[in-house]
């Protein structure tokens, strides 16, 4: 086990820079709803707003805090891919344990849910086995701690009191047509949903950059706490001798063949032994006499 732990960090070590698969098509993913489904009203919709508010600023306000509203939710299901991310690692580690410590019999599930119940079987006073399983076990990528803060600060544009696509008093779009030489102006509304759609396209692709500087975090991630959890169980002082204890106590379901290959020689051992006895006892004058 100690041998097949080491080669994992190994390859996760050579694996740390690169790209994480799962998160990278999850982010992928969000960016392309986030195009798909920008939440920018229609031009009609903007004008019953601004009938409704009585005023075009409020409903260029309430526009801007639906779409950033709709826009942060894209993101949120990179929460889900992260932890997959993270219990892939885990259940590599649990797949040595298996299969090379044996410890398949000790607990049930896999990954996080493993750790957790064998973490859970070793006693307190092995205490530095037990906290190397607790801190792999318990560890945990989450979008709030890792991606939410990055993202927020690319929202500003989309929040009304922060936005660089202010609307000014007079801010009416005026063109002129080359043909006629007539001066004409946008309508409010058209000039809210083009300033609408400005923003929100500078808020995904702002996203978008700062995502895919975090796609190696979730490889990172992995391999720092897998490295921990060695060292914690494999390299720690005392650690072996706790091992030693631990194993002894669980013996009978890691080694549940060969021990009980053991047991039932040491029973027919102990038959063997009961019937010599038995034929000794016979053999003595009284149990002689008794038989006549």
């Amino acid at each position: 086990m100690t041998r097949e732990l080491e080669r994992l960090t190994s390859s996760m070590i050579s694996e740390r820079d690169t790209d994480d698969k799962n998160f990278k098509s999850a982010v992928d993913s969000a960016i392309a709803a986030c195009r798909s489904e920008t939440g920018i009203p229609e031009l009609e919709e903007i004008q019953q707003k601004c009938y409704a508010n009585g005023a075009y600023m409020t409903a260029y306000a309430e526009s801007l805090h639906e779409i950033r509203t709709h826009l942060s939710k894209q993101f949120l299901s990179l929460d889900i891919a992260l932890k997959e991310s993270l219990e892939q690692a885990k259940s590599r580690v649990v797949g040595v344990l298996k299969t090379h410590g044996k410890l398949e019999k000790i607990a049930e599930g896999n990954g996080s849910e493993f750790l957790k119940e064998l973490a859970e079987k070793i006693p307190e006073n092995l205490a530095g086995l037990k906290l190397g399983f607790q801190t792999l076990a318990t560890f945990d990528l989450q979008y709030r701690g890792l991606v939410q803060h990055r993202i927020r600060r690319h929202l500003d544009v989309l929040t009304p009191n922060r936005t660089t696509y202010s609307l000014e008093v007079g801010f009416l779009d005026k063109w002129i047509d080359i043909k006629t030489g007539r001066i004409h102006t946008s309508p409010p509304a058209e000039k809210i949903v083009n300033n609408l759609s400005k923003a929100q396209a500078e808020a995904v692709n702002n996203c978008e950059k700062e995502l895919k500087t975090l796609l190696k975090e979730p490889s990172q991630a992995g391999f720092a706490i897998v490295e921990e959890f060695v060292d914690r169980v494999l390299r720690a002082e005392g650690v072996r001798t706790e091992w030693q204890i631990f194993l002894q106590e669980v013996a009978s379901d890691v080694w549940i063949d060969e021990f009980g290959t053991t047991m039932e020689r040491t029973q027919l051992r102990r038959d063997w032994i009961q019937k010599i006895g038995e034929v000794d006892h016979l053999k003595q004058p009284d149990a002689i006499n008794f038989l006549r």
